[in-house]
């Protein structure tokens, strides 16, 4: 039961992902495949540490918003 909330989360943001697709016949399961191998194998390493991976994946996603809005900018600044 510890399990079933995250693994539903993730089977219905798949699921959203793929009713979203404008075809979805050529939805990328071997990339979907992929990534969840990836999430599971960092989950499987380190364990022990996971109050600094959330601490970590905090800062990554603002990093990764931080970016993304300067790379608008100078686009929007190359457009213009």
């Amino acid at each position: 039961m510890l399990y079933f909330r995250p693994i539903l989360g993730i089977v219905l943001i798949i699921g959203l992902a793929w009713a979203l697709s404008e075809n979805r016949r050529v939805f990328p399961r071997r990339t979907v495949v992929a990534g969840l191998l990836v999430q599971l194998g960092l989950a499987a390493i380190v364990p022990e540490r996971r109050a600094e991976l959330a601490q970590l994946g905090l800062k990554s996603i603002l990093a990764g918003t931080m970016a993304t809005c300067m790379t608008g900018a100078i686009a929007g600044l190359l457009f213009w």
